[in-house]
């Protein structure tokens, strides 16, 4: 390979543009800065010095449903002009065949092959080749898909059924030679009816029963038929690559007679059949997927869940995060083909939600400005409305974006009418919120003109207000008993707690912040024990035989816990991994004796236990946490310490709470060790690890 040559004046324009992108792109997204910075950062040695490339640059981008994946690839091939480089693929369309991505792949070979390009595989998940039993799955594009991220470089083979339709028409065309069809210039002159009535007989699987409409050609008065079928012509071209336009190679073909254009289809169908390398070596890869796994809060549906706090749960989210997600849908080998080039969404906090809201109303603004000369303006009461209709924190801008269409787009055209109806000519149009109902407001030159009311329909604020019937009586004690434990246990002050719920499927919640990285023997029971609280705070407060079905998912969350503690995470009476016998569990060991189910079952009893002791203890604070809750809707953290303070035991009262569960021993544990240790016995037990002694003598003596 030659010397290449760089010119600086165009790295330096390249650079540039880079630099304008960038913030083109923090103008138009939000809440994902950081993100714009990896993903340009990511691309700079691509777009600086594409013809270096020796692989493919892979960017993986994760995060959860409606933050902006793959608007911003889009948005980014249009800022690079790649718009017609950029090969997207949807990987969620078709997880059975591999035709979708075949045609992606043809038109990239036959188009950009061997030249930088950008290919987007979209919702990545379903690319998956492990089920939930950890089983192989079948997954038939996988090993192009696998190829594609290794080298870039891949063999690529024509479809059977584009091939079999080649012959077919091959082998009609022939029989219509041989029985005395001419063509000339690409059109049939002799014996059409032989030849039409060849073509249009069923032969295998296909029919060419319209041969008339798809290839008559009228010549002055006379109506002529190409010989080839305008069906196959599209096959024909990319069967040779051609780097002409199809229009000109459709005239070609009405250059040429009978036997030229079968020696075409012969020269076709050997391409067809022959391998062809599709080199992408020289692109930028794009990974888009969704993974719950590592956004362990994504999978909850409820509008409630406080958007801040989500929005610092899924910061914390990491590299490692991601590839143990990963791992439980591919295998070890694909995940490395993916590279380490992982960039992860953050959800939104309330700041960013309430910008997009302004952005997308300043857009609909702007766009009624220019066709109407009418300005609108939206009150705070009203963008609080559509935030607290509009936003489910583990469902990105969709929901949104729905809800300001619904409240905003959808009033226009009344609006405007009005306006038009009414002979106002007014400029601006108000839109505000005031005692559950929207009022419209016209003006001109800031004087009043006429306003109008009406209610509407407030679906999430609706479910939200107290109730103060029974449900929510349940709900409070049920939360009241899970908060108390927290506290008592764990020594956690949850930052609310809630009775009253705009998801149909959670009455209510309680929210810590804390998060624990790590579990002991010890403290196995503690969470088993607020688990279980909710059952047993209703069990005190109205009687066992009045427990409620609302303690469904506790019960599963406490023998779930129970169960991989003691049969994955070994802290049984035996150190091992747990699991029935069956061929795939091999290299478990089974509880054929039922020993580590009765473990289980004691862990869940103890926890149970431990539960019902720390609420009648604390049953003052207990029935006062719920009583408030039984009329209002939340109870945020410092409502709840002056209730710990007021109404709690001494002993509740005087614990020290932490703020950081995961600094609150093993470091200070192991430090302590160290600073009491005595050196001559670790330099003693260094000497016989060194073998100056037997090893049973060693262990004898130590």
């Amino acid at each position: 390979m030659g010397k290449m040559n760089f010119n600086a004046g165009e790295i330096n324009n390249k650079h540039a543009m880079l630099e304008t992108i960038r913030n083109v792109l923090k103008t138009e997204f939000l809440g994902i800065d950081n993100v714009i910075d990896k993903v340009v950062d990511s691309l700079t040695s691509w777009v600086l010095f594409p013809e270096l490339q020796e692989r493919p640059v892979i960017i993986n981008l994760w995060g959860m449903t409606g933050v902006g994946k793959t608007a911003l690839v889009v948005r980014l091939a249009e800022l690079l002009e790649y718009e017609k480089k950029l090969f997207r693929y949807d990987m969620g369309n078709s997880s059975n065949n591999n035709s979708g991505l075949q045609g992606i792949l043809e038109d990239l070979f036959h188009n950009q092959n061997g030249l930088p390009a950008m290919i987007m595989l979209d919702e990545f998940q379903y690319a998956k080749t492990k089920n939930e039993d950890n089983n192989e799955t079948d997954n038939r594009f996988s090993r192009v898909i696998w190829d594609l991220l290794d080298s870039g470089k891949f063999q690529s083979v024509q479809s059977h059924i584009h091939l079999n339709t080649l012959t077919e028409i091959q082998e009609l065309l022939k029989v219509s030679l041989d029985h005395g069809v001419i063509v000339k210039r690409g059109l049939v002159r002799t014996n059409l009816a032989v030849f039409k009535d060849i073509m249009t007989q069923k032969n295998g699987h296909h029919n060419f029963t319209n041969v008339e409409y798809d290839h008559k050609i009228t010549t002055g008065k006379k109506t002529l038929f190409q010989f080839i079928p305008k069906s196959i012509i599209t096959d024909l071209y990319y069967s040779f690559n051609k780097q002409t336009s199809i229009i000109s190679f459709r005239q070609d073909l009405l250059q040429m007679n009978g036997p030229e254009t079968i020696q075409l289809i012969n020269k076709a169908i050997e391409n067809a059949r022959s391998n062809k390398w599709v080199d992408c070596s020289k692109t930028a890869i794009f990974i888009l997927g969704n993974l719950d796994e590592a956004y362990t809060m994504s999978s909850s549906f409820n509008p409630d869940i406080n958007a801040n706090e989500f929005h610092e749960s899924s910061k914390n989210i990491n590299i490692n995060h991601i590839k143990a997600a990963l791992r439980k849908r591919f295998r070890n080998e694909q995940i490395s083909r993916l590279g380490n080039n992982h960039i992860i969404f953050p959800a939104f906090n309330e700041v960013t939600f309430y910008k997009l809201i302004d952005l997308e109303l300043d857009k609909i603004t702007k766009k009624h400005i220019d066709g109407f000369g009418i300005q609108l303006k939206f009150k705070k009461p009203f963008k609080e409305l559509i935030y607290q209709e509009g936003v489910f924190p583990t469902q990105g801008t969709r929901p949104l974006f729905s809800t300001i269409y619904k409240m905003v787009n959808t009033k226009i055209p009344l609006l405007l009418s009005k306006n038009i109806l009414n002979a106002l000519d007014a400029d601006t149009i108000i839109f505000n919120f005031v005692d559950a109902r929207v009022h419209y407001e016209y003006y001109k030159k800031d004087c009043s003109l006429y306003n109008f009311e009406e209610e509407v329909e407030l679906t999430l604020t609706k479910l939200r207000k107290p109730a103060m019937d029974d449900m929510q009586a349940i709900t409070a004690v049920h939360e009241s008993g899970h908060a108390v434990v927290s506290i008592a246990a764990l020594k956690v002050i949850p930052e609310y707690m809630c009775s009253t719920s705009s998801d149909v499927s959670s009455g209510g919640m309680v929210v810590t912040k804390i998060k624990w990285k790590h579990f002991s023997k010890d403290e196995v029971i503690l969470h088993i024990a607020v688990n279980i609280a909710g059952m047993t705070a209703e069990k005190i407060v109205f009687g066992e035989s009045k427990v409620t079905r609302g303690c469904q998912l506790d019960l599963e969350g406490a023998t779930e816990f129970a169960t991989e503690a003691i049969k994955e995470y070994g802290m049984g009476s035996l150190a091992a991994a747990i699991n029935f016998a069956g061929a795939s569990t091999k290299t478990h060991y089974h509880d054929l004796d039922g020993t580590f189910n009765a473990e289980v079952k004691k862990l869940l009893q103890e926890g149970a236990y431990l539960a019902e002791i720390l609420l009648n203890q604390e049953k003052i604070l207990l029935l006062q946490l719920a009583n408030y809750l039984s009329d209002e809707r939340i109870m945020k953290k410092e409502m709840i310490e002056e209730k710990v303070r007021k109404y709690g035991t001494d002993a509740i009262k005087n614990i020290v709470f932490i703020e950081d569960g995961n600094n609150i021993y093993y470091r200070d544990k192991l430090k302590q060790q160290v600073h009491d240790s005595n050196p001559d016995a670790v330099y003693e037990l260094i000497n016989i690890s060194q073998g100056s002694v037997s090893l049973n003598k060693a262990i004898e003596k130590y």
